[in-house]
């Protein structure tokens, strides 16, 4: 299992962020890798599933599951079953000077030469990049208002980055 953490400040509270983080609906608009948030099964909170269409390298349906869940402190969901490519997902919310500070820890099964290995060849850096460009554009309408503090690939030293 293979850990990739990113930190990111983005200047809103932390109920707001929470709030359009954890709205399957919304997955789409920032999370690009999710096409559409289909059926929902229960109310968002632990044991919430959702249908969720992903590409990989074609349409791929899986359920997700939310594995925890703390009212504006935490959420995890994951797939369970199926094409198990696809990262666990925990975002961590705490308040912090500039308004929220989000950690997000993916979890993923990757080896060198499989599906995963093609698929995140740059450790996941790449896509955070654009899904906090995504996210900060749905928040801000500018790419730019979420700041990257901090990236650390699985082993590897952690790389303060705080992107202006």
């Amino acid at each position: 299992m293979n850990i990739y953490k990113t930190t990111v400040t983005i200047p809103k509270p932390v109920e707001e962020v929470f709030q359009y983080i954890t709205t399957p609906e919304n997955f789409p608009k920032w999370k690009k890798d999710v096409w559409i948030a289909g059926k929902k099964y229960g109310e968002p909170g632990p044991g919430f599933k959702m249908v969720q269409t992903v590409h990989l390298m074609c349409p791929r349906q899986f359920m997700m599951h939310v594995t925890g869940y703390e009212t504006n402190r935490y959420f995890k969901f994951e797939a369970r079953k199926g094409f198990v490519i696809l990262p666990a997902w925990e975002f961590s919310f705490e308040p912090g000077s500039e308004g929220t500070i989000l950690r997000v820890v993916c979890s993923l099964n990757l080896e060198e030469g499989t599906v995963q290995g093609i698929l995140y060849p740059m450790g996941l850096s790449h896509h955070w990049k654009v899904f906090f460009q995504l996210l900060s554009r749905e928040l801000f309408s500018s790419p730019s208002k979420i700041r990257i503090i901090s990236f650390q690939q699985a082993g590897g030293d952690e790389q303060v980055l705080i992107q202006e």
